[in-house]
């Protein structure tokens, strides 16, 4: 579900429910995270932090530069019979500029080939770039959320 019906920006907000209560749950996930100076364990399924009580901000942990990688930020709420997990997906700031940036280039070009250059096959090449461009960043972005929707699932689990 995305935030705003018309954000040209992936962004997504799911909830979960555990049985587990807060404590059990914060104490799972703050295993998961690779802190610096710690030995790199398989147990480390994320780099991040807790924010405050029951909040934490994650991303997958990776070997490799992934530009397309979701920021986690997850909310831990109790409720009588377990807890509620508010999770929010979003690309990293920088990633959400880099492609705003990248967007905005090829759409500067497509409207210079369609009015200075009067190029109607130059304008509708560069529409269909910039088509490709997006979907590829959509469908990079929504692969590696569901990756780190998975292991935060095995975490609390």
């Amino acid at each position: 579900m995305t935030e705003y019906p018309f954000s040209r920006i992936p962004h997504d907000r799911l909830t979960w429910v555990s049985a587990y209560d807060k404590e059990t749950l914060c104490k799972k996930i703050a295993a998961a995270i690779y802190r610096k100076n710690e030995i790199r364990m398989s147990r480390h399924k994320f780099n991040g932090q807790m924010i405050n009580d029951g909040e934490f901000r994650l991303s997958q942990w990776v070997s490799h530069p992934n530009l397309f990688l979701p920021m986690l930020r997850c909310r831990i709420e109790p409720t009588s019979s377990g807890c509620l997990i508010f999770v929010e997906c979003s690309l990293f700031f920088s990633t959400q500029v880099l492609m705003s940036a990248g967007l905005l280039f090829l759409f500067s070009a497509a409207l210079f080939f369609l009015f200075v250059q009067r190029d109607w096959l130059y304008a509708a090449t560069m529409l269909i770039v910039i088509s490709l461009f997006y979907l590829t960043v959509l469908g990079n972005y929504h692969l590696q959320k569901q990756i780190s929707l998975n292991l935060l699932q095995r975490v609390i689990a």
